[in-house]
């Protein structure tokens, strides 16, 4: 049985190397939705008894991985040089990108409050080793909400990011073989 359930956040982005007006910052209501697939509980008694996962649950889940990170963040390719000038010192700041460096390697992202100690600004940005596209969003999706899912015994089906009401990207867990999954985090293999 697969159950779904929705999200609504705001974040901005850039795709650096856009042929049209995606190169520039600018923003999104995003709206992810996680796809579940698991057996019904049939445990006589249970609070989520007759269902896959309760929805209220799932929802903690995702507001936890998808928009405490996410919502009304600026998310930022690390080699986006462009765009870590904008909010930081400068690309030519070691420390500054030392700090990003290992957050991303510790957790698969740099929420950038250790890398901010070396801003004067207090922005809420999310440095990620990709382009972030739709469909490289819902795949870091995906791996956020697989390994907290796992901890529930609950099998994720799929993550699917609309950045806009017509225009969708869904990632169901194929091309396993480029992620490593680091505690909650992620690394391109």
């Amino acid at each position: 049985m697969i159950v779904t359930r929705k999200i609504e956040f705001d974040m901005g982005h850039r795709v650096p190397n856009h042929k049209s007006k995606c190169r520039n910052p600018h923003g999104h209501r995003y709206v992810a939705e996680v796809g579940v697939d698991d057996k019904v509980i049939n445990e006589k008694g249970a609070s989520d008894e007759g269902m896959v996962i309760d929805f209220s649950d799932l929802k903690e889940i995702m507001m936890n991985k998808i928009d405490g990170v996410c919502d009304h963040a600026f998310m930022i390719s690390r080699d986006d040089i462009d765009m870590i000038n904008c909010f930081f010192h400068s690309e030519n700041d070691i420390s500054t990108l030392n700090l990003i460096d290992e957050e991303i390697r510790q957790y698969g992202y740099a929420h950038a409050f250790g890398a901010q100690r070396n801003s004067d600004k207090d922005w809420k940005t999310i440095i990620v080793p990709f382009i972030p596209t739709a469909e490289n969003i819902a795949w870091w999706i995906y791996v956020r909400m697989e390994h907290a899912l796992k901890e529930k015994d609950i099998k994720l089906k799929y993550v699917r990011i609309w950045e806009t009401p017509n225009c969708s990207a869904i990632y169901s867990g194929e091309d396993k073989k480029i992620i490593t999954t680091l505690g909650g985090g992620v690394s391109l293999a």
